[in-house]
């Protein structure tokens, strides 16, 4: 029930600004520093939320475990990737539910 709260958080910020993402398959298509900067970028918007306070103890729970994994923006975009491939059905949609996905795996649900 936690993942699935964080999960639909994260969402809701994301939905605000939807216009501008891409799909899975723009995303993939790009060169492989473009699909870092853009992941790196994406990350950045999901950190930096500011609203709810259940939104920030995501935002926060999440900024800590990226800085604990010490994953580099490459490392993070090259794992969506193969996040993406064994699981295709998220090739249909945005790449940022491709990176929730991934962020929830890595970081699991926020405490309480």
């Amino acid at each position: 029930m936690k993942r699935c709260i964080a999960v639909a958080i994260i969402w809701l910020a994301f939905s605000e600004a939807s216009a501008g993402f891409l799909t899975y398959a723009q995303w993939e298509a790009l060169n492989p520093e473009s699909r870092m900067l853009y992941i790196a970028g994406a990350t950045d918007s999901i950190v930096n939320i500011s609203g709810p306070s259940g939104e920030m103890r995501v935002a926060k729970h999440i900024q800590s475990c990226l800085s604990s994994s010490r994953l580099t923006a490459s490392q993070l975009a090259e794992n969506i990737r193969i996040l993406a491939s064994a699981r295709p059905e998220l090739q249909k949609g945005s790449v940022q539910l491709v990176l929730v996905q991934y962020l929830t795996q890595l970081c699991g649900p926020p405490p309480d």
